[in-house]
């Protein structure tokens, strides 16, 4: 749920002088919540507010129900020291809407519409203070009715959902990130003093008490479950047995409320209890909106957590091999995918895993279906700070007659030729881990990027 709360601004002394003048904006004020509720918000709305103690108690309201930004609805002007304190303690993202009831003021309107359409010096006056203060703003500015006005708060009311599940999501790790990735190297400390999300290792020494949560029926009814969404080309028994460390991971993941997980492959080993690595349970968690990286990756885990937010349709990814004579690119990766987005009903099969000593695992293998998306990555780009790249694609429909079948794969072409796309993917930094989204609502991931602070690119 996208939670917004709607602060509304008045001036006392029209109260004092008129007061039931004010009655007659609560229209303008229903209809405005309206449209944004239809936009998919849900709106949390404050008493009217003229003075610093009611703009206090609306705060206290706001962060009570725990919203995700505050618009902001001048209704006529309010003197900007009643606010501006109250705005510079909000700890969640301001969104001007700046907008009046009537879409014309020309030169046949009459003086007493004066009264109901000033409310944009208050917003200029109320924009200046929050320059000052050091306080970011989002200013969409028109008429209601007739611009896109509410379309670009909804955007942004949306940037800011994810930028919030992004700071206070709780991801997970089994064993370590793996040893020499270097593009996803940052450290626990570094990521929990930038971002404040937090991270959440796998207690190997527990791995037997979360498998005695799970006994015969859970494992026939996965199986069974099994049976009905995938192609099965796994012997019964084989089957059974390996679903147990992905049912482990479930568990972990629900008892701890995890928003998404990470694993090495690496240290998938039966001294750390694991007798198979977890590669379905990684696809099934994306595929109910959890957030997943592999190689023990918490950086691009946290993204696509934040991104599965508000856009379901996502999927980690790795860009594999280039088809040069085509203009497009090979996606993969070892077992995992957002099952919700194959072309056709995915195979369970063995993976081999000559890796470690733990046994073949199995997977559900698809290819990306066709659409457009947006490949979005989250690049360290060194003194704190980061990209964040994003590049419209089509994504092809996978036709198949390969062994590639029994893999995740996919392909991709860019908006440009694709050796202009790789030289500033990677000139800007672009990891080797990466989220596709399904979507071409471009503007609320840049506006994402920009609430985060990163730096952002578009390809």
């Amino acid at each position: 749920m996208i939670k917004v709360g709607l602060l509304s601004f008045y001036l006392k002394l029209y109260d004092d002088t008129s007061p039931t003048t004010r009655k007659e904006f609560d229209g303008f004020m229903d209809e405005i919540k309206k449209l944004l509720e239809d936009k998919g918000l849900h709106i949390v709305a404050s008493p009217v507010c003229r003075i610093e103690k009611e703009f206090e108690e609306a705060a206290k309201l706001f962060d009570a129900q725990d919203v995700d930004a505050v618009v902001t609805l001048h209704l006529a002007y309010s003197p900007s020291l009643e606010s501006a304190n109250v705005l510079k303690s909000l700890k969640v993202p301001v969104i001007v809407l700046d907008t009046t009831p009537d879409e014309s003021f020309s030169m046949e309107q009459t003086a007493d519409r004066i009264m109901f359409n000033h409310g944009i010096h208050g917003v200029q006056d109320m924009c200046n203070l929050l320059l000052r203060n050091g306080v970011p703003f989002h200013i969409c500015a028109g008429h209601y009715k007739t611009s896109d006005c509410l379309d670009r708060v909804a955007i942004f009311a949306k940037a800011a959902h994810m930028a919030k599940r992004f700071k206070t999501c709780n991801i997970g790790i089994i064993g370590s990130p793996f040893a020499g990735m270097g593009d996803f190297g940052i450290g626990f400390d570094v990521m929990k003093e930038s971002f404040g999300f937090r991270i959440t290792p796998f207690p190997v020494n527990e791995y037997r008490r979360y498998a005695d949560m799970i006994n015969e029926e859970d494992i026939r009814r996965e199986y069974e479950r099994n049976l009905e969404r995938f192609v099965v080309e796994v012997e019964p028994e084989y089957h059974k047995k390996a679903l147990l460390p992905n049912l482990v991971v479930r568990k972990w993941m629900e008892e701890n409320r995890l928003d998404g997980f990470t694993a090495n492959f690496l240290d998938i080993r039966p001294e750390n209890g694991f007798t198979s690595m977890p590669f379905l349970e990684a696809s099934e968690q994306l595929s109910i909106g959890k957030g997943y990286a592999g190689e023990g990756d918490v950086l691009t885990a946290a993204l696509t957590a934040s991104l599965m937010s508000v856009f379901k349709n996502t999927s980690f990814m790795e860009m594999f091999c280039p088809d040069w004579r085509n203009n497009a690119i090979f996606v993969s990766h070892m077992g995992e995918m957002n099952l919700n987005l194959c072309h056709d009903k995915p195979i369970l099969r063995k993976k081999p895993f000559p890796y470690t000593d733990a046994e073949d695992p199995i997977a559900a293998y698809g290819g990306f279906r066709a659409g457009t998306c947006i490949l979005t990555d989250l690049a360290p780009a060194g003194g704190g700070k980061y990209n964040l790249i994003l590049s419209k694609v089509q994504m092809l429909e996978p036709q198949v007659s390969t062994d590639l079948k029994n893999s995740i794969h996919g392909w991709f072409k860019p908006e440009v030729p694709l050796p202009e796309f790789l030289e500033e993917y990677s000139r800007n930094g672009g990891t080797h881990h990466l989220a596709c989204v399904y979507t071409d609502e471009l503007e609320i991931l840049k506006a994402f990027g920009k609430m985060m602070g990163f730096h952002v690119v578009v390809i």
